[in-house]
Formats: C-alpha cells, sequence, structure tokens
C-alpha cells in the first residue's frame, strides 16, 4: 500500500514539477513575443518615419531645379577665338532703378563653334508670376575680355513649367583700336564748311 502511494505522490510531485516549467517555459515566451513585437513597432515606426509621405514627394518635387535650354551665336563670320568662355544668366529684371537680380549662372567653355547649346537650371521656387525674367549672354576672350554680348531686352516667360528653348544671337564688342580707328576715319567738319552751310 505505501508503494502504490509512493508512485502517486511521486506522480504528482512530477505532474506539478512540470506544470510549473511549462508555465514558466510559457512566461518566457510570451516575454520574448512581447519584445519581438516592441521591436515590430518600433521598426515599423521608424519605418513610417523614414517613408516620405505624399506631402513629402510633392514637396520634394517642387524642389527639383527646372532647365532652360537654348543656344547662343553672332551673326559675324568668325571662328570663336580659343579658350573663349561663354557666360548665360537668368535675370530678374522686374525693377527698372535696380540692377537685375541674377537667378541662375552658366558657364561653359565651347569645343566647337557656334551656335553653342545651352542647359541652364534654376530653381522654380524663385520664380515670381508678377515678376519679369530675360537672359544675358556674353562672349568674353581668353583674357577675361568682352567680345559679344546681347544688347537687346532677351524675355523669357517662366510661368510655364518647360520654358520653351531660347535663342541668343549676341553683338559684338567694338575693341578700343576699332574705335580709334573709326574716329579718325570720320570726316572733320570746320568752321568754314559750317558757316558755308
Amino acid at each position: 500500500m505505501k508503494r502504490p502511494l509512493f508512485l502517486i505522490t511521486a506522480l504528482t510531485a512530477a505532474l506539478a514539477l512540470a506544470g510549473c516549467n511549462q508555465a514558466e517555459e510559457s512566461a518566457a515566451s510570451a516575454d520574448a513575443d512581447q519584445v519581438t513585437l516592441s521591436a515590430d513597432d518600433t521598426g515599423s515606426a521608424d519605418a513610417n518615419a523614414l517613408t516620405p509621405g505624399a506631402d513629402d514627394e510633392t514637396q520634394t518635387a517642387a524642389a527639383e531645379p527646372a532647365t532652360l535650354n537654348g543656344s547662343l551665336s553672332y551673326r559675324e563670320r568668325m571662328a570663336l577665338p580659343e579658350d573663349s568662355l561663354i557666360i548665360v544668366q537668368l535675370l530678374d529684371v522686374s525693377l527698372a532703378d535696380a540692377p537685375a537680380e541674377i537667378l541662375a549662372e552658366k558657364h561653359l567653355m565651347p569645343e566647337g563653334q557656334v551656335p553653342v547649346e545651352f542647359s541652364l537650371a534654376y530653381d522654380p521656387a524663385e520664380v515670381e508670376a508678377n515678376h519679369r525674367y530675360a537672359l544675358r549672354g556674353e562672349i568674353r576672350g581668353a583674357e577675361g575680355e568682352l567680345l559679344w554680348t546681347t544688347t537687346e531686352h532677351q524675355g523669357v516667360d517662366l510661368s510655364d513649367a518647360a520654358p520653351e528653348a531660347q535663342e541668343l544671337v549676341l553683338t559684338r564688342v567694338a575693341e578700343p583700336e576699332e574705335v580709334a580707328s573709326e574716329t579718325e576715319a570720320a570726316p572733320e567738319t570746320t568752321t568754314d564748311e559750317t558757316d558755308a552751310g
């Protein structure tokens, strides 16, 4: 009789221990799940924080630069001097009594002859609806001397997302020697000729 009782007691104790271990394992498993869940939540939150929303995408698109394309040439049948530099500027010319504000500028070392193609990037966020804009072009020599420049207003419409291509025709700048020779070549008027007239 003692032996079966002993076995029952031993079995009960073993079951009780097994139940405790199982409870501890369940608790440990639940804690692990909790930690994993927390990590997932945090990761998800971080991922959401890093993923731009629709508004962010719109702002990014708005911040991208726009491009103004065109070509630059001159009327004279002359080759571009070696090591010449082409400068193209986008200007805000809204204020008549103030210097033009430069919105964008590009320097080019042409590899061939005119016409020279250019692509000028500018920030559309700086463009205002009630302002006037223009392009200025220059060709400078190896020493930085001005050889050709725009002499007329070259207005450009920036209200369109993709402005149409611009064609700049530059005017040659007279060199000091040329100005001097033209002055010498001009006929002088004397007081006698003036009185006779």
